[in-house]
Parts: structure tokens; sequence; C-alpha cells
């Protein structure tokens, strides 16, 4: 297929409805890849932990807030006429999750917002994705989809117990603590 018009695209899961990735293709005579990044290899990579309840269902809790997210998010993207703009609303939408699970006050509030979870607490929202992660994990054989979540905190500080608890077991989430003073410590992150 060859196109030579600006275009539209999303990949959609076809049993959940949730968008996977979407992006805004402003050059699409560009042939080149010019960025791309790659998650977990790991075949556990969407396996929940076993101690979690959830409803098969769940997911569907989290459809229409986590296609949204992407919708604004690239409603909100600087146009411009030489790039493209391809981006995974559900890893947004997980990775905002797992810091609304640490978050108080305000910038739960604020998170929450972004989540345009209406009327959903953090045990939905959790619920929900875990829900999603296993439901999208069923077509392992036909397709292959793999999601890496970590939290990296600097070695100073420790994780709350309950807050890395809920992140492993609700989004298979990996923690680190490192040193941020070490100069290595983007690379170390970024090769994760």
């Amino acid at each position: 297929m060859e196109v030579n018009r600006p275009f539209f695209i999303a990949i959609t899961d076809d049993k959940t409805g949730v968008v996977l990735f979407m992006g805004s293709i402003s050059n699409p005579i560009e042939k080149t890849i010019t960025h791309c990044g790659t998650t977990s290899t790991s075949s556990d990579s969407l396996k929940i932990s076993s101690d979690v309840e959830f409803g098969k269902e769940d997911y569907l809790n989290i459809v229409s807030s986590n296609n949204e997210l992407g919708f604004q998010l690239l409603a909100e993207a600087p146009r411009d006429k030489e790039g493209n703009i391809f981006i995974s609303p559900t890893s947004l939408f997980m990775a905002l999750a797992m810091v609304y699970n640490g978050a108080d006050g305000e910038t739960k509030e604020e998170i929450s917002k972004v989540l345009n979870a209406n009327g959903l607490n953090a045990e939905d929202i959790n619920k929900a994705n875990a829900s999603l992660m296993t439901i999208l994990s069923e077509n392992a054989e036909q397709i292959q989809l793999s999601i890496a979540n970590s939290i990296w905190l600097n070695e100073s500080y420790h994780f709350q117990e309950e807050f890395a608890s809920t992140s492993r077991d609700y989004f298979n989430a990996d923690f680190k603590e490192i040193n941020i003073e070490d100069a290595q410590s983007p690379k170390v992150i970024n090769d994760w």
C-alpha cells in the first residue's frame, strides 16, 4: 500500500476494543523509522499475580478512558509537517494508573482527571488493568504483545510496600532503586 497524504492510524484489540497504538502520520512519504522503542521480550510480560482478584470483564471500565487519553494526547501534540507521531495510550494509561496508586491529595485528583476514569477508585482501575492484561495475553499464539512496566526510584528513598505490591500484582511491574547522581543512570534506565 502506498499513501501520499497525511492520515491517522489506530491499532486496536478486536476482543476488548482498546486502542493499543495510535498515530498521526503527517509525512507518509518518509520511509525510514527514526526512533523505535522495544518492550520486554518475556512471554510472561502480561501475567498477573494469582493473588489478584478481578472480573474477566473489568477491563470494560477503562476502555473508553484509555482510548480518550490517546485521542487527547494526539490532539495536544504539536503539528509538524515533517514529523510523525506514534503513541501507545494503553502504556500511558497503565503508567499513570501505577503513579495514581502512589499519589495523594491534589496530585491524585489531577491524575484522575487525566485518566478520565469517572467514578472509578484505585482498586477499580487496578482490577480493570489486570483484566485487560489478562485478556490481551489470551491471544499469545496469534499475536505477540509484550508490556513492560517498571518504576525507578532514587536509592536514597525506598518504595512503600503497599505501593510496590499493588504495582507488582496488578501491573506486573519491576522495581529498581538507582543512584541518580551516577552519570550512567539514564543509560541503565533506557537499556532496561
